[in-house]
């Protein structure tokens, strides 16, 4: 273990290295499991970014396979009240109201447009 963490000190050492001889300005941020190298360098009006990822390639987050999501009683009521699209649509039909109430709804709603018409027109 300390070998592979010699060695990967190693290989981002000589990375940076390679950034200064271009004349690239960077920074590192490193962690036990991982290290970032972050440059940026413009060329001919055009600016770039390097980002280089150095990580265990055995490594598994720890937000990764974390079992089953629990859930309390509480949020398990949230989610299945939620309603989705499919729920939407599936209910989209039932109406609190007759479809007799529906035309007299459209009709009284279409003649108040109506009579707003001829003001929006001067």
């Amino acid at each position: 273990m300390a070998t592979n963490k010699k060695m990967e000190q190693e290989v981002v050492s000589k990375l940076e290295n390679c950034l200064k001889e271009l004349k690239i300005k960077s920074e590192t941020k490193s962690n036990p499991d991982e290290s970032i190298i972050f440059g940026k360098f413009a060329l001919d009006k055009a600016k770039y970014r390097i980002v280089i990822h150095l990580q265990n390639e055995d490594y598994t987050p720890k937000t990764m396979d974390t079992g089953q999501l629990k859930l309390d009683d509480v949020a398990k009521q949230d989610c299945a009240q939620t309603p989705n699209l499919n729920f939407q649509a599936s209910h989209s039909s039932s109406r609190s109201y007759s479809q007799d109430e529906g035309l007299k709804i459209k009709k009284k709603f279409l003649e108040e447009a109506n009579k707003l018409l001829p003001k929006l027109k001067r």
